[in-house]
């Protein structure tokens, strides 16, 4: 099933019914996926149980690649870039990481006036701010409405 002709038969079955009397795979995947018509359905039997792992991934369900060895890699190089700079300034990790604390102190004050200084904005800001966050919140939820792209759709 992964020639072209299967995909453009999975993408829409109903233009592409003649591609079942030429692929079995497809054949099969059509006949395990349908169900008995209501007749057959008694009280006591329950139609054939699809197994979900057997069914084709699409891309919006996790299909794509995880490069979490690349991230991995990256983050260690970056690390012993780091200690590699440090011995050669002849100082430790611990050393370079307390200097710089007076920068945190700095923008820990940055945010905390930042706060302090938000009520006496001009009216126009508070303004564009209040209909920013409004309009924001209001596409998230027109987002949030549209229906979903899963193999329950």
């Amino acid at each position: 099933m992964t020639d072209e002709r299967c995909q453009q038969y999975l993408e829409d079955p109903e233009a592409n019914a003649a591609h079942l009397e030429e692929c079995e795979a497809c054949r099969a995947l059509e006949a395990s996926l349908e169900t008995p018509p209501e007749s057959d359905v008694e009280a006591g039997s329950l139609p054939s149980v699809i197994d979900v792992d057997k069914l084709p991934v699409a891309p919006w369900e996790g299909a794509s690649h995880r490069p979490w060895g690349l991230i991995l890699s990256l983050a260690s190089g970056i690390f012993v870039l780091a200690l590699v700079l440090c011995f050669a300034a002849g100082t430790s990790m611990t050393r370079a990481v307390t200097s710089s604390a007076g920068t945190f102190d700095m923008l820990r004050d940055l945010v905390r006036l930042t706060g302090d200084a938000a009520p006496h904005a001009p009216k126009v800001w508070q303004l564009g701010v209040l209909l920013l966050f409004f309009a924001v919140n209001g596409l998230l939820v027109l987002l949030l409405r549209r229906p979903t792209r899963g193999i329950d759709a």
